[in-house]
């Protein structure tokens, strides 16, 4: 039989013949377009911090680089010309004093030697050496920046380089000083952002591999064991790293890890291998991420856990003080109060809440249903006296 359509009129049953109940291939090739752009949209902004901060760390090295070289520069040809003119000094004064009386010769001898050790100390103390190395050239500029807006690898980096006999790294000049306040007050949350967003970037990551692997509980925060053990396992593989390429005992390179991404940073142990900085800074940096990522998961559990704890106990408080008032609001006796349960009252208080339901109810007729589907008043009758 024909049926109506929306439009009162005979609507055919049958598909049409011209109608493609099969997909056709470019639409597989919008949809996989459509999946590659919802992937770029997610990933673009992290990318795009991470680029941000590279080029805001990169900018900032140049324009140091810039301002404190050339200070630097400056400063190393007065120190070498004060060395210079106090040891001409000195070797005119033992020349000319050499033909008299020796007592006078030594006392002259001295005099002239404390002065150019002063002035040797004193130039040596700001980290200004013969070397021809300078303190300040691009890549240790990089290294400074990096350190300023982590502020965690600070000491480490800063020790380092003076070991390494770059000198003491740190702004010199009034206009360094300025820049590098103005640097670290936008730098520094920048770095924590950008840290924190990568944190977030591989727990997300984390948890589409366990989802895509069907682990159960996949949707939730990660374990905290498996936390626990991803940061054991990154501090190891930074062990075993830097026992490579620095001079430490695997003790000592677990103890730098391990202080490195607890964000302690105490400075005593410190890498050497100024080749192998960027290695070094990119583990910390991956480490800071790491550990961002599980501080955020951790702290997120045990704050669910505590409010948790923290309302129970609330309502034990409460549920307590309702049970004394109620004890004292129908004189309860000891005995009665003692075998009063939390379930108990709570029964007797939603039976107390409800209607009175009469144990015939089935047996009152409904308005709402048909006399023939309840049995006659003569049958009532038989079954109360079947009762009695």
């Amino acid at each position: 039989m024909p049926r109506l359509g929306p439009n009162r009129k005979v609507a055919s049953t049958h598909c049409p013949q011209h109608v493609d109940l099969h997909p056709s291939y470019p639409f597989f090739i919008q949809h996989e377009e459509n999946s590659w752009k919802k992937t770029f949209r997610i990933v673009l902004p992290h990318v795009g911090l991470v680029t941000f901060c590279v080029i805001y760390v990169l900018a900032g090295a140049w324009i140091f680089f810039l301002i404190e070289s050339s200070e630097e520069q400056l400063m190393r040809k007065k120190a070498e010309n004060e060395i210079r003119s106090e040891r001409h000094r000195l070797m005119v004064a033992l020349w000319e004093e050499q033909r008299e009386n020796r007592s006078a010769w030594e006392a002259s001898a001295l005099r002239h030697i404390d002065n150019t050790t002063r002035i040797l100390i004193s130039w040596f103390q700001r980290h200004y050496t013969a070397d021809q190395q300078l303190t300040w050239s691009y890549p240790t500029a990089i290294f400074f920046c990096i350190s300023m807006i982590t502020t965690i690898v600070v000491a480490m980096i800063l020790f380092a380089l003076c070991f390494a006999g770059y000198g003491n790294l740190v702004p010199s000049t009034t206009e360094g000083q300025v820049i590098c306040i103005i640097y670290g007050i936008f730098g520094i949350p920048l770095m924590l952002i950008t840290v924190a967003d990568a944190g977030k970037f591989i727990g997300d990551a984390l948890r589409c591999l366990r989802r895509r692997g069907k682990v159960a509980g996949a949707d939730g925060p990660l374990p905290v064991s498996a936390l626990l053990f991803l940061m054991i396992a990154y501090m190891m593989i930074g062990a075993v790293l830097l026992h490579s390429y620095e001079k430490w005992t695997f003790g000592q390179a677990f103890y730098w890890a391990f202080i490195s991404m607890s964000s302690i940073g105490f400075g005593d142990i410190v890498p050497e291998r100024c080749e192998m900085f960027p290695v070094t800074i990119a583990y910390i940096l991956v480490g800071l991420a790491l550990a961002s990522m599980c501080i955020d998961t951790s702290a997120a559990y045990y704050i669910r856990k505590i409010h948790f704890f923290g309302r129970k106990m609330k309502s034990a408080q409460a549920t307590v003080s309702d049970l004394i008032r109620l004890s004292r609001r129908y004189r309860l006796s000891e005995k009665e109060m003692n075998e009063m349960s939390l379930q108990s009252a709570l029964k007797h208080m939603l039976a107390a809440c409800n209607a009175y339901v009469p144990d015939d109810i089935n047996l009152i007729y409904y308005i709402d249903h048909p006399s023939s589907a309840y049995p006659p008043s003569d049958d009532i009758e038989e079954m109360h006296s079947i009762d009695e």
